[in-house]
């Protein structure tokens, strides 16, 4: 249940399409009401700060009032992100999930800080997941963290082994390149990351150990790089040049 007068955004979804989006305050119950909705069976979202709820299987008939109600707990999951060295990992996007029986899904997103850590409110009792990704295909889980109202959970969440890609464009006078598009896909078929670069023409993420294919927009050869656990890879790439030929080497990566 919401407090009074907070603003939440909703989505009305039907066989998986949109049919409208509205921003609505709480009343003093802490309810709200969506009127006007043409007769079906519908997938309701509702967005509240970090926090989405999704009741799918909604039935609307002429006339009638459909109920949903959203359930807030007092469980709390306090969260450390380690690497595979037990050092604290910042800037991890987490989201934890609980499926309650009645088919009801709640997402609580959040960043982890300096030290790695993040504190997920308001979760009602029972199991848990949380999913942790970071930058190019790092990711994490902690598959059942046991939550108890009125109570704080304690759990670690260790990713898997990365390194950092730090590639640089630069034109034939060595003059940064900003916004060219940078595509980096896992060898054997994994996740692909795009970005582009920014205004110094360098991007920098993290990427999970192993092999990956760099293509570079524009340069139609590709160039494999190892990225190694622990370490920060680096990449110069002349545009226009032959991409094989860019120059890399690993460095310690920066804590």
């Amino acid at each position: 249940t919401f407090g009074s007068a907070e603003r939440v955004e909703t989505a009305m979804r039907l066989l998986g399409r949109i049919l409208g989006r509205e921003e609505l305050q709480t009343d003093a119950a802490g309810s709200f009401r969506i009127a006007d909705v043409p007769t079906g069976q519908y997938d309701l979202a509702i967005r509240w700060g970090a926090y989405e709820f999704h009741q799918p299987g909604l039935r609307v008939a002429a006339g009638e009032v459909t109920a949903a109600h959203v359930s807030l707990g007092t469980g709390r999951i306090a969260l450390q992100v380690v690497d595979t060295r037990n050092r604290p990992v910042p800037g991890v996007s987490l989201q934890a999930s609980p499926l309650a029986e009645d088919g009801t899904l709640l997402l609580v997103h959040d960043l982890t800080d300096r030290s790695g850590r993040a504190s997920i409110e308001l979760a009602h009792a029972g199991r848990w997941h949380v999913d942790a990704k970071l930058g190019a295909g790092v990711d994490g889980r902690v598959r059942d963290v046991r939550v108890v109202e009125g109570a704080t959970t304690q759990t670690v969440l260790r990713l898997a082994p990365f390194g950092v890609v730090s590639i640089r464009v630069v034109d034939a006078a060595r003059r940064p390149v900003a916004g060219r598009s940078m595509r980096m896909e896992q060898v054997g078929g994994g996740f692909l990351y795009a970005h582009p670069t920014d205004a110094q023409g360098l991007l920098a993420v993290p990427a999970t150990a192993g092999p990956w294919r760099i293509e570079v927009q524009g340069m139609s050869e590709e160039r494999q790089l190892m990225v190694v656990e622990g370490r920060r890879t680096d990449l110069e790439i002349v545009a226009g040049a032959d991409l094989r030929q860019g120059t890399a080497r690993n460095v310690p990566a920066p804590r």
